[in-house]
């Protein structure tokens, strides 16, 4: 077959190149079994650090007389080995979603600082919503008693607990709730079933600290739905973290104000 002739003064147009098609990337580019797999990493820490702190702490002086059983009881023992086990887990799941994701680790989660004065307005947010449960909570059945009322019996404890709620616990949670499951459960679910359950899943991880009571633990779910709201709003785990900090920072500040500057631990159990 012979090859048309191009009339003469015509423009030779060259064929047009085919574009390549990328597909988007998926969005998050986690999955349940990844957030399975986070968990037990940060499960496998926690136990490895409870391990071997049982291992050192008869060698130190604040707990010679001490049991192994109490030593594994106190909150002394309890909360570094706690904060050293989500140091662990933080930093493997940095190195994880990063290769997962491909892309930096923050940017990933969506932590997405706002400007500053949105983010003073969800601190406050945080300041209202723990007055709130304060007020609701005395409406509830809350148990008298509570497992982690051995954390707030000295004020060392207390010290130690207002370190690890204000600077590692807000963090670590909303990295993982809010960060992490999150966007998966809204894939999966959507809106209202995900942040229902990432909500959940926050209020069931602190069963073990309230006694399994469904008070407390309905408080909390309350509380996730907060959380989770403003994450799924802003687009902005930062946002979430700073109300969470807020929140949690209002209910120290109101235990200190309570027993007088902690010289009267008494009022707690009134």
């Amino acid at each position: 077959m012979s090859t048309p002739e191009i009339p003469p003064g015509a423009k030779h147009e060259p064929p047009l190149a085919e574009v390549p098609i990328t597909p988007l990337p998926r969005d998050p580019a986690w999955n349940p079994l990844d957030i399975i797999l986070v968990a037990l990493f940060g499960f496998g820490s926690l136990m490895l650090c409870g391990f071997v702190g049982l291992a050192i702490a008869p060698h130190l002086p604040a707990f010679h007389s001490l049991t192994r059983i109490q030593v594994a009881a106190n909150p002394l023992f309890l909360v570094p080995i706690q904060a050293l086990a989500y140091l662990i887990a933080f930093l493997f799941t940095r190195m994880f979603i990063t290769i997962r994701a491909q892309q930096d680790f923050w940017q990933a989660i969506k932590w997405n600082f706002l400007p500053a004065g949105d983010m003073v307005t969800f601190a406050f947010s945080g300041v209202v919503l723990a007055l709130v449960t304060q007020v609701i909570s005395h409406f509830m059945p809350i148990p008298k008693e509570l497992p982690m009322d051995k954390y707030f019996v000295q004020p060392a404890f207390i010290y130690l607990m207002m370190a690890f709620g204000t600077l590692v616990a807000p963090l670590i949670e909303e990295v993982f709730f809010r960060g992490l499951i999150f966007p998966v459960a809204f894939r999966y679910l959507g809106l209202s079933f995900g942040t229902a359950v990432t909500a959940a899943l926050f209020a069931v991880i602190h069963q073990g600290q309230l006694a399994h009571a469904w008070a407390p633990l309905s408080l909390l779910f309350f509380v996730g739905l907060v959380l989770t709201s403003i994450r799924a709003v802003t687009k902005s785990v930062a946002a979430s973290w700073i109300t969470h900090l807020s929140y949690n920072s209002t209910l120290f500040a109101l235990l200190v104000y309570a027993t007088g500057g902690l010289k009267h631990l008494e009022r707690l159990n009134q």
